[in-house]
């Protein structure tokens, strides 16, 4: 059921240039998704998204925005998440408040 109210709508084939218009438009189309079906927004949590093939399209889309002409520096983003997730559990390992 999720699937079918995620595919009601779609992106154009001419996606827009500049990657803020194209975030943007992708933002409005499932904040309208989101307004018509307003149980959809339950159903997914951002770090466990659902696995359901018209959410991906729309996921996709937006993340096409980054692939021409923005450095996203996935190495440096991946070192900095690794970090993150070790500082984290190494408070909880050693039983300690993270410090701020």
């Amino acid at each position: 059921m999720a699937d079918a109210a995620f595919g009601e709508e779609s992106y154009r084939a001419d996606a827009p240039e500049d990657w803020r218009t194209r975030i943007e438009l992708g933002g409005r189309t499932l904040w309208s998704l989101y307004r018509k079906h307003p149980w959809l927004a339950q159903l997914g949590f951002l770090t466990r998204p659902l696995l359901v093939p018209n959410l991906m399209v729309h996921g996709e889309w937006m993340l096409g925005a980054f692939e021409d002409g923005y450095d996203l520096r996935l190495d440096a983003l991946f070192e900095f998440g690794l970090k993150a997730l070790l500082d984290g559990l190494t408070s909880i390992v050693e039983g300690q408040e993270a410090v701020a």
